[in-house]
């Protein structure tokens, strides 16, 4: 769903939805949307129902190496350095 579609549904213009979504949440759509994604990623590594192979490729980011760069901005490591250290808290 495109940002117009959703400023469509809101009945707002695109940059009055866009404000009003950061407003109330503070993030932009994007952040937010990877931020999901993340938690998403964190949860599926966490539980072990897919293996990080798996992860990588469906991640929905184009890349392996885009995904490895949100995941490390947004958590302060790689998939791989996440991996390892739930591993030891298990």
């Amino acid at each position: 769903m495109t940002v117009r579609e959703l400023a469509d549904v809101a009945e707002l213009s695109t940059h009055r939805f866009l404000r009003m979504f950061k407003k109330s949440l503070g993030l932009t759509p994007y952040q937010y949307l990877l931020e999901r994604r993340v938690e998403r990623f964190k949860d599926l590594i966490r539980s072990k129902r897919a293996s990080l192979a798996e992860v990588t490729l469906c991640n929905g980011l184009g890349s392996q190496s885009h995904f490895t760069s949100v995941f490390r901005r947004a958590v302060g490591a790689t998939p791989a350095e996440f991996q390892k250290l739930e591993a030891k808290t298990i």
